[in-house]
């Protein structure tokens, strides 16, 4: 059973990512609306996946990010946003996030996040295979 935690300040598009992760294989889909309710909801969840737009009511998602991955470093997280600056970008991968989605989201481009968030998830183990292989 995968879960995921969907953060958008928008209920129409947590509940169209919502259909999106659902057509993926995700059974339980918790949502949050804002960052503090992303961190309670991520406090009392185990979730498998974490989709949070950059841009949130008061707490934004590049700090809820910074947080996330201080619990959890290796949780596949795939951050969204309508503005389109790279040094957003930048700043989510710095901190762990294994995709972002430039807004609007469509299925094409939520499945490429899917397959960068799992690429993501492996390389620690490929990396670490490959260490212990060549010794």
């Amino acid at each position: 059973m995968l879960s995921a935690l969907v953060c958008d300040n928008s209920p129409l598009l947590r509940k169209e990512i919502s259909l999106l992760l659902q057509d993926k294989g995700f059974t339980e889909i918790l949502e949050a609306s804002d960052g503090p309710e992303a961190l309670r909801v991520f406090n009392t969840h185990r979730v498998d996946l974490v989709v949070m737009d950059i841009i949130l009511p008061k707490q934004d998602g590049i700090s809820v990010l910074k947080e996330v991955m201080e619990i959890q470093r290796n949780l596949p997280v795939i951050m969204t946003s309508s503005c389109s600056q790279g040094s957003h970008l930048r700043r989510t991968r710095f901190l762990g996030a294994a995709a972002y989605i430039q807004k609007p989201i469509t299925a094409g481009k939520m499945t490429e996040a899917l397959d960068a968030a799992a690429l993501a998830q492996l390389e620690p183990e490929v990396h670490a295979s490959s260490t212990a292989g060549g010794k």
